[in-house]
């Protein structure tokens, strides 16, 4: 999936009332390479593009990200690559290790974030430059990385919602809600494909106040098994940036 693409998904609206936080059960993973392509909504302007590769190591699963283009708040050229680890046992994926880097057009290095995640300790250091911050390893929190797999083990034939932790590159951990919203015809490579779609909503504490201001946040993955990922709406980054279209490349 695309650069900071999950912190947009922090800024929809007001998180409902679910049942209890789980874990998603990894009942598949989509190895090999996927191409998304980023517009910006309103002008259909092309910004960015990204190629995402799911890779097994041993006893872990290997998510590493290449993307360039004009991305951020600064709507400036920028490079990135990202790598994170995940232990890998049975139906369950648990976050290890994870990097990513932004650099310019000549290479110097923009920022630099580092989390490591400490389970028998249950806590995660998330480092960026010389700062630390520390939260809570809670036994359903994934990270944004980790989207690029789990989405797609979405229990999509319950037809029911789900609710997790999610940890991002701000460095901040979300309570967040899955909401399933039924099927829907989505366009890609001039063809129709059925895919299941899904809302993000976070909980914004305080701030759930401002939610009914904030542009809204979907997922599309395709119906037929293995579920791939097809689309993502939402604000790139946060606010400030633009409300992008992120699809699947043919």
């Amino acid at each position: 999936m695309g650069k900071r693409i999950i912190l947009a998904a922090f800024l929809a609206l007001v998180l409902p009332a679910l049942a209890g936080a789980e874990l998603f059960k990894i009942n598949y993973i989509p190895f090999g390479a996927q191409k998304v392509t980023v517009r910006d909504k309103a002008s259909g302007k092309a910004l960015w593009e990204s190629l995402t590769r799911v890779e097994k190591s041993g006893q872990y699963i290997v998510v590493s990200e290449d993307g360039e283009g004009i991305y951020g708040q600064d709507k400036k050229f920028k490079r990135w690559h990202s790598a994170a680890f995940y232990r890998y046992e049975g139906d369950k994926a648990t976050p290890y290790q994870a990097s990513l880097t932004f650099r310019n057009a000549a290479g110097a290095t923009l920022e630099a974030i580092t989390k490591y995640y400490y389970l028998k300790e249950k806590k995660v250091v998330v480092a960026t430059g010389s700062k630390q911050k520390e939260f809570s390893f809670l036994p359903d929190l994934i990270d944004k990385e980790e989207i690029a797999f789990a989405f797609i083990n979405f229990p999509f034939a319950e037809k029911r919602d789900m609710e997790l932790h999610l940890l991002t590159n701000e460095p901040t951990l979300y309570k967040i809600a899955l909401k399933y919203l039924g099927i829907e015809n989505v366009s890609l490579g001039g063809k129709n494909v059925s895919c299941y779609k899904l809302q993000m909503i976070p909980d914004l504490g305080l701030l759930n106040m401002l939610g009914a201001f904030v542009p809204k946040t979907y997922f599309w993955y395709k119906v037929e098994p293995p579920h791939e990922f097809v689309r993502y709406e939402g604000l790139e980054s946060g606010l400030g940036t633009p409300y992008i279209v992120m699809a699947a490349a043919d």
